[in-house]
């Protein structure tokens, strides 16, 4: 004799009850979900302000010599198209005095300094 289990008739109906829950409340606008095709934020950075925001983060570094917290600021900076070089060579440098290469991110430095007056290095 085999016992008749009523498992999968409660996850059926439960699945169901579940599934009518949902379309009432997307089609009530009370649960909406972002669009596939968002339009891009257009935030244009000077190049005034990337060098304001750039010397604030050197003027830091230059306080505690901490590379790593330096190279973490850079990453999250905006930049204008016109400073993308500078700014990797930026990261770059930060990048191997955080790794300890001491000896090149100090030549890359002085390489930035010399080639951008507006740096304070």
């Amino acid at each position: 004799m085999t016992h008749r289990s009523w498992f999968p008739t409660i996850l059926f109906g439960a699945s169901l009850i579940l599934a009518a829950v949902f379309l009432f409340f997307t089609k009530h606008g009370a649960i909406s979900f972002p669009s596939a095709v968002r339009e891009p934020v257009a935030t244009a950075v000077s190049a005034e302000d990337y060098h304001s925001a750039t010397n604030i983060i050197l003027d830091a570094y230059a306080k505690d010599h901490d590379a790593q917290k330096a190279y973490n600021a850079l990453v999250l900076l905006r930049l204008p198209a016109s400073e993308q070089q500078t700014h990797f060579d930026l990261v770059v440098a930060f990048s191997k005095l955080g790794l300890k290469d001491t000896k090149d991110g100090q030549s890359r430095l002085q390489a930035l300094k010399a080639a951008h007056d507006w740096l304070h290095l």
